[in-house]
């Protein structure tokens, strides 16, 4: 049994970036669907509990793994933010691949 498999199976919950995306590369679930110690049915996004949709527990020593395979459009808008906020700051410098 693998380690990562067996953390899957002892979280009291498990959130992911997107359920259709995550179960087909999300390798710690896997591996814990093949050993049989885990159904993405009690897989949760992350969306629903940040949006208050889905409970993301309440006992203090309940274990919760967030399965994170990221997504495209999320790295795009952090990297515009932080560019943004450096404008602002007048730190950093344009690398040359950016100059028109």
């Amino acid at each position: 049994m693998f380690a990562l498999a067996r953390a899957v199976r002892r979280a009291d919950l498990v959130a992911v970036d997107v359920l259709d995306q995550d179960q087909t590369a999300a390798g710690d679930p896997l591996a814990a669907e093949r050993e049989g110690m885990f159904q993405w049915l009690d897989a949760v996004e992350l969306g629903t509990i940040v949006s208050g949709q889905t409970g993301g527990g309440t006992v203090n020593n309940a274990i919760r793994l967030f399965e994170s395979q990221g997504l495209a459009i999320e790295d795009v808008a952090l990297a515009a933010r932080l560019y943004d906020l450096a404008q602002g700051q007048g730190v950093g410098r344009v690398l040359p691949f950016w100059e028109a």
